[in-house]
């Protein structure tokens, strides 16, 4: 019987190829889950935040998000999902409509 060492999860060249593999299904959720067409409108959140003179310390502690992560939301870094939204709407007073673009 013969076996094939790149299958084996023990070497390096395996790992790395699982690595790859973990990336290009996570580019291709990304796409489907987060379509490029619902994006938050990050502006939208600034300017409610200087309305109601707030840091986003101080929404994250609303909202119940840590303050890194809304960070990387409010850079783009990372996507959101409905309940996210739901609850950044709720603390700024908008509909959630009004926070995608």
């Amino acid at each position: 019987m013969m076996l094939n060492r790149d299958f084996n999860l023990g070497t390096k060249k395996s790992r790395c190829q699982a690595k790859r593999c973990n990336k290009k299904i996570l580019d291709f959720h990304m796409t489907f889950l987060y379509p490029i067409s619902m994006r938050l409108n990050i502006a939208r959140i600034y300017r409610e935040l200087q309305k109601k003179k707030w840091s986003r310390y101080r929404l994250s502690k609303e909202t119940g998000m840590a303050n890194q992560s809304l960070y990387r939301i409010m850079q783009g870094k990372v996507g959101v999902n409905f309940k996210t939204i739901e609850n950044l709407a709720k603390a700024l007073g908008i509909e959630e409509k009004d926070l995608l673009e």
